[in-house]
């Protein structure tokens, strides 16, 4: 018997079912790959979108935080340049005005020098009126003097010794001073060498150059007067004589020093002598002659940039602060003006 005969016969229908299970099978194997996948690259395009995002972010808040500080650096130095260029302009203010008194007192001693120089010296009592005229000329001056060595002026001291215009020695040393609304006379006492209030005759002489000299007080009919003296050494063939002087009282210094609030009313100006003593300061009158120690912690460094004369612009406790040299005359030593103003005001 054959064997094939004893196979079921599948019918056409038969297989065309049996094969369109299997695809249905497929397809639906087919469709779940496809949704899976789908699934996945959604994902991966959801991470992707994420990632860009924060790197968006990330790189605007750098963008904005270094336009931040571009933006308040440009504003700081651009303040610096113009607080410079106003301490500058204010420096050349007070420059010139301390420049009249170191004026007039090298005049004065030209003078003088020069009329014992070519034998034909004026007397005491011509010097004396050409004092107090030069006082009576210049309102803004404290007093005028000049004052000589022991019989350099004469030869006459001991004729002069007691005499109601010198004192018992008789060394000549007249001074004009303003008393109120008046002015008065007397003979400048000779101090010892060592003696704060000599300074103006002693730095001249041992130096042999013009001086501005500190703040400092000076006794006059019983009462300390604050002042700056404006000294010439008077020279005559490389020999010491004596010192011409102009006196000046600092309130007009005090009143550069409060100018400052016309700029801003939180800027501040101080005005130092060459040793660090405060001539000035902005709203604070009674420091006055007083260390730099009382406005910077870091005196030492500070005395030392205004010695050496240089300008300076820097930000200092919390200010921006400039520094500038002021020269007198042939002076060697430089005054210096400080003017600051708050970081806070600069950057708000």
């Amino acid at each position: 018997m054959d064997v094939h005969l004893c196979l079921p016969i599948l019918s056409t229908g038969m297989v065309d079912s049996v094969t369109s299970q299997s695809e249905g099978v497929f397809q639906r194997d087919e469709f779940i790959n496809i949704r899976e996948n789908g699934m996945k690259i959604r994902s991966m395009q959801m991470n992707i979108v994420l990632w860009v995002a924060v790197c968006l972010l990330v790189s605007l808040g750098a963008i904005t935080a270094y336009s931040a500080v571009v933006t308040r650096n440009n504003s700081t130095q651009a303040a610096k340049d113009a607080l410079t260029a106003e301490a500058g302009a204010r420096a050349k203010t007070v420059d010139a005005d301390m420049e009249i008194p170191l004026d007039t007192s090298r005049t004065v001693a030209q003078v003088l020098s020069s009329r014992i120089h070519s034998n034909n010296p004026l007397t005491r009592e011509e010097v004396t009126a050409m004092l107090k005229e030069v006082l009576l000329q210049n309102p803004s001056f404290f007093g005028v003097s000049t004052e000589w060595e022991p019989n350099a002026f004469d030869g006459a001291d001991a004729k002069y010794a007691g005499d109601a215009n010198t004192d018992e020695t008789g060394h000549f040393s007249p001074y004009w001073y303003r008393d109120g609304d008046s002015i008065a006379y007397l003979p400048l006492p000779r101090l010892a060498d060592d003696d704060s209030a000599y300074r103006y005759y002693m730095v001249p002489k041992q130096t042999l150059q013009e001086t501005v000299t500190d703040p400092y007080l000076y006794p006059i009919n019983g009462k300390d007067v604050l002042m700056t003296s404006f000294m010439t050494p008077i020279i005559i063939d490389g020999k010491f004589y004596g010192v011409a002087g102009v006196d000046m009282t600092l309130d007009f210094l005090q009143g550069y020093a409060d100018q400052a609030l016309e700029y801003n009313p939180a800027a501040n100006v101080s005005i130092f002598s060459a040793s660090g003593l405060i001539a000035g300061v902005t709203s604070q009158p009674e420091l006055i002659g007083k260390d730099i120690s009382e406005l910077h912690e870091d005196a030492e460094a500070v005395l030392q940039n205004i010695q050496s004369g240089k300008m300076d612009i820097r930000e200092d406790e919390g200010n921006i602060l400039t520094s500038i040299p002021i020269y007198f005359g042939n002076s060697p030593t430089p005054w210096a003006l400080f003017m600051s103003l708050p970081l806070k005001v600069v950057t708000s």
